[in-house]
């Protein structure tokens, strides 16, 4: 016998917002047992939903210890009302007044105006399937059974849900022990079958209902099977969908709700045994969510604010738990009512998290954010950056229509802003910020020998050079000697080009074909322009090769001899690869510079009024501005603007986004990273969308000490300047001592060299030279053997901080146990993210 749960407001049609309406992962939760009871012990009764969702309406069920095969000797007319929130424990659980009849198996809901419907079930004799509709008022206590309403023949364990003016009755077992599949419309006044046709017959199925639709999970079949699929029913189409997420553990007998945004079941039977295990809909998959108290079944469920509340239901005696095999098993009747309620991070979990994903550009400086914010806050935290690209953090930023354009990550960030069509998809359902943080550069590298190995030779290539390399036009070096006079060098290097592109959604990529196609359409046209492009018209010709990230660019690089590719110029490179120089829309000979990157920045004036606003418009590639650097990303940050479902990560999140975009915080340290930090006027964009955001209600913010706060900085959301954890300062001191004695070795050296080549110096005492010798010898092999010993002290140090970590995360993940002391599991609680292997991740 299953129930209706709360009518939510999400975003229709899309199967996953129930779970994850939001982007958090599925909660841990607590499972416990109220002081009230029921009356006695029951099960196979309907709880419904009445006084705008304060109350629940508690309406027959079976009184008698059964067996498994359904039979029952006790039936009730009995009802009551549940509120959990009375001021006295005598008001907690009312009887009210009985019902014309009683019933068992039989479904209930409620209509718009708070009347309930009961119909269907089994009546005394358990052969008296009863055909009447039954109609309880909660506000005058009253029952009527309209002689219009009547069901054509009697029907047991469908479902029963309400939707508006009317309440629908589905599924079931006819009296012929055969599941049913229509669904019948039921309102005060009239009754009729709509047509509607489950795609899979069944009963005992449980049913939620939000924002306008609802759905249908498992039960059981023609041959009694357990059913694991979920359907949805849309009654402005009067239509059932058979959804793709099928239950873990296919089950009827089972209860089902909503809480926060969230698909729950809980207990029932299954092939061979009844169940005790809960789970939950997230991302259109099922998972294991954790275990009630005891094996239940045959009850049902309700949620009043943020509990789910469990009422009564059976339990099989003994160790007779293949309940398909031995109908002739005896049950118990339970009488306790459970409260099931999920853990808010912000007051009970041990740990804050927040995590995102994108562009490789930054992440270098994000992840210098975290350790920061790591080592400066005394409770918990983790935050991780998967660096996999411009184009896929804003996939996952996007989501999709299974998740009701919600995003599978707390936030995103791109060297491009969504594009039109993007920004008018995500907008339909919520309003997206795109927080502008940096303005970054693109340039070009190259693995030439000859290059690097002649101090100031340099490399030119203009824009048509460039879109030749990559179309296939030039496929040797010396090709290159007539871009510029400089290049005279390259006329004698007869080796084939070897070029690398981006595989697709890159924002490196939109700004290098834009800045190709912007000086040298004729060589590189619009339909090779963006972030999207993955067939090149170089792939086509065989004269280049693809590789995924920054990262992956960059190894290509350095292992390819005679190689060139595009790479964001904040991530620094070995001397193996050497940047070009370039021209900029002025004729200015340009390499990438932090002063060249601020003049393209400061020639543009077409920026948004706000955060939430299309940026599409945006674009700094091939700007005006003297000695402007051609080709100029904006890096954004992209969040949803309602953080309200978020918890206490929403406050590290907007905490995070303080600290980046603050003037005397993270701004300065931009230059570091070869980014350049936004002018005034962007950053008050910035400042004005950060108080917009919706935030939780009752959380506490973060704030920063950078000057003393006497006992305020001591308080637990404060990120402060001021401390620093011991393995933090441990590695910084190595870091110095490192860089000390490789300066040292490196001086020692520069002198062994400036002896042995001073020709012209005359040694009269060769003792006197091998003594100089040995002194320098010795003093070098000590400067190395120190070297190593540092070396070796940070990697035990690693190794160790690895093992704490270990630790903590052990100690932190160990189970929890409620108050029977079973474990509660909820190991497979996190949230998958889809990406691929080769994505970087860096979590502190």
């Amino acid at each position: 016998m299953m129930t209706k749960g709360a009518v939510l407001a999400v975003a229709a049609g899309a199967l996953a917002q129930v779970a994850a309406a939001a982007f958090v992962e599925p909660m841990q939760h607590t499972v416990e047992s109220l002081s009230t009871t029921l009356p006695q012990e029951m099960s196979d009764f309907t709880a419904t939903l009445v006084e705008d969702g304060t109350k629940v309406f508690l309406f027959g069920g079976c009184f008698a210890q059964v067996k498994v095969d359904g039979e029952c000797t006790d039936v009730s007319a009995k009802a009551y009302l549940f509120d959990p929130n009375a001021l006295t424990s005598d008001e907690i659980l009312v009887e009210v007044a009985d019902a014309p009849r009683p019933r068992f198996r039989h479904g209930a809901a409620a209509l718009s105006n708070g009347k309930v419907v009961v119909v269907g079930g089994v009546s005394t004799d358990n052969s008296d399937y009863p055909v009447e509709v039954d109609i309880y008022d909660p506000s005058t206590n009253t029952w009527e059974s309209p002689s219009a309403l009547q069901l054509d023949s009697g029907i047991a364990d469908g479902t029963a849900f309400g939707l508006g003016d009317t309440v629908y009755y589905t599924g079931g077992w006819g009296a012929d022990w055969t599941p049913v599949s229509s669904t019948i419309a039921i309102t005060e006044t009239a009754i009729n079958v709509t047509g509607a046709e489950l795609n899979e017959a069944r009963a005992d199925a449980g049913s939620v209902v939000f924002d306008g639709e609802a759905y249908v999970i498992g039960g059981y079949g023609a041959s009694y099977e357990h059913i694991a699929s979920l359907e949805r029913f849309d009654p402005n189409e009067n239509t059932w969908t058979l959804e793709s997420a099928s239950l873990t553990k296919p089950r009827g007998d089972k209860a089902a709700a909503v809480l926060n945004d969230r698909l729950y079941v809980f207990g029932g039977q299954t092939t061979g045994a009844e169940l005790e295990t809960i789970e939950v809909l997230h991302q259109d998959e099922w998972r294991h969510a954790g275990e009630l108290d005891e094996q239940r079944f045959r009850f049902p469920a309700a949620t009043i604010g943020d509990t789910v509340y469990l009422f009564g239901g059976a339990h099989v005696v003994g160790d007779q738990k293949d309940v398909e095999s031995n109908a002739d098993a005896e049950v118990t009747l339970l009488g306790t009512i459970i409260a099931f309620t999920e853990v808010s991070d912000l007051y009970s979990s041990s740990t804050i998290t927040l995590h995102g994903s994108g562009t490789t550009n930054p992440s270098s400086f994000f992840w210098h954010v975290f350790n920061l914010f790591h080592s400066g806050t005394r409770i918990p935290i983790k935050m991780s950056y998967r660096a996999i690209g411009s184009g896929d953090g804003q996939a996952e930023m996007l989501g999709d229509s299974s998740t009701a354009y919600l995003p599978y990550t707390q936030f995103g960030s791109g060297d491009i802003p969504f594009d039109n069509e993007d920004y008018e998809t995500i907008t339909e359902h919520h309003n997206i910020a795109q927080f502008p943080f940096a303005f970054g550069a693109i340039s070009v590298y190259v693995n030439i020998p000859e290059l690097r190995s002649v101090e100031d030779r340099k490399l030119v290539i203009s824009a048509c050079g460039l879109a030749k390399i990559y179309n296939g036009g030039y496929s040797t070096w010396s090709e290159l000697a007539d871009e510029h006079e400089d290049n005279e060098w390259i006329r004698d290097i007869d080796e084939d080009i070897k070029a690398v592109h981006r595989t697709s959604g890159s924002s490196s990529t939109s700004g290098f074909t834009t800045y190709m196609n912007s000086q040298c359409e004729s060589e590189w046209i619009a339909d090779n322009v963006g972030s999207k492009l993955s067939t090149w018209p170089c792939d086509l010709t065989g004269t280049c090769e693809s590789d995924a990230g920054s990262g992956g660019i960059q190894d290509h690089l350095e292992d390819t001899e005679y190689s060139i590719g595009y790479l964001s110029v904040s991530h620094g490179y070995p001397d193996s690869l050497t940047e070009i120089h370039m021209y900029n829309k002025n004729g200015d000979l340009v390499q990438a510079s932090a002063d060249g990157i601020a003049a393209a920045a400061d020639a543009f004036n077409g920026w948004p009024s706000n955060v939430t606003s299309d940026f599409s418009g945006v674009n700094l590639i091939d700007t005006d501005g003297e000695g402007a650097w051609p080709i100029v990303l904006v890096s954004y940050i992209y969040v949803r603007e309602d953080l309200s479902t978020m918890g206490s990560s929403a406050a590290l999140l907007k905490a995070f986004l303080t600290y980046v975009l603050d003037a005397d915080l993270g701004q300065t340290l931009m230059q570091d990273y070869s980014f350049s930090p936004l002018t005034d006027s962007i950053r008050e964009l910035c400042e004005n969308g950060l108080a917009n955001l919706e935030m939780p209600d009752d959380v506490e913010e973060f704030i920063f000490e950078t000057d003393t706060q006497v006992i305020t900085g001591a308080g637990p959301y404060v990120i402060s300047e001021k401390r620093e954890v011991v393995s933090q300062q441990a590695i910084e001191d190595l870091q110095t001592k490192y860089e000390a004695l490789t300066a040292t070795t490196s001086e020692l050296s520069a002198q062994v060299a400036e002896i042995e080549d001073d020709d012209d110096h005359d040694h009269d005492d060769d003792d006197s030279s091998s003594h100089i010798h040995h002194e320098v010898d010795t003093a070098i092999a000590i400067a190395v053997a120190a070297l190593i010993f540092a070396v070796i002290d940070m990697i035990i140090l690693v190794i160790v901080l690895v093992m704490m970590c270990k630790v903590r995360s052990s100690v932190r993940n160990a189970k929890r146990v409620s108050q029977t002391g079973r474990p509660i599991d909820d190991d497979n609680l996190s949230q998958g993210s889809g990406a691929s292997a080769s994505a970087a991740i860096r979590v502190v």
